[in-house]
């Protein structure tokens, strides 16, 4: 009987955690994996931890030790300290390119597109959110730690103003550096 009630408990624990994170209704979340609803909890907060961090010159940041533009380092290095197994490669060319995280998202199949002129896409908090098309050098990468219900979403994002900055956006009218929502990438636990 005490092992059906701890299940219980951490079942309801999960939807509350979900309808929390995810700013859905709480009959979502028993189809959630509970192991990546904590995963998503620990992106959210490893990443909210960091809000108002600012860069020193040059770009040079914590997040890497290449001074270079820096969202896609921060996105990865939040990734990476929450566990996420599966990581878009570090480096230029690579997870530093914010429209290269589309490309690789896709690659790996975790990749969701935000059809155009819509809210849609399916983002998750936990998601990589990317601007700009993959390809192209203007783009932005963010962390997306809540989806509201009228579509908008909160996001924290490296780089922005030369710091971390949370904001909240509407993905269907939302540009950065040059791009619109091209889509979110899923972390792999």
């Amino acid at each position: 009987m005490r092992s059906i009630r701890k299940t219980f408990i951490a079942g309801v624990l999960s939807a509350v955690i979900s309808a929390l994170l995810l700013g859905s209704s709480a009959t979502a979340a028993p189809q959630e994996d509970s192991v990546e609803i904590a995963a998503a909890a620990d992106i959210v907060r490893i990443a909210t931890a960091e809000v108002g961090y600012k860069e020193r010159a040059n770009n040079c940041n914590k997040y890497s030790d290449d001074c270079a533009a820096w969202c896609g380092m921060f996105a990865r290095w939040v990734w990476k300290k929450a566990g996420v197994t599966k990581l878009p490669p570090a480096g230029y060319g690579k997870a530093w390119v914010a429209t290269y995280w589309a490309k690789w998202g896709a690659d790996n199949d975790l990749l969701k597109r935000r059809p155009a002129g819509t809210r849609g896409g399916n983002p998750k908090a936990g998601d990589a959110i990317v601007f700009g098309t993959p390809g192209s050098l203007n783009g932005h990468v963010g962390i997306v730690v809540k989806v509201h219900s009228d579509g908008k979403l909160t996001t924290i994002d490296g780089n922005l103003s030369d710091k971390v900055t949370k904001r909240t956006i509407d993905p269907k009218t939302t540009t950065t550096n040059g791009g619109a929502v091209y889509g979110y990438v899923k972390p792999k636990f």
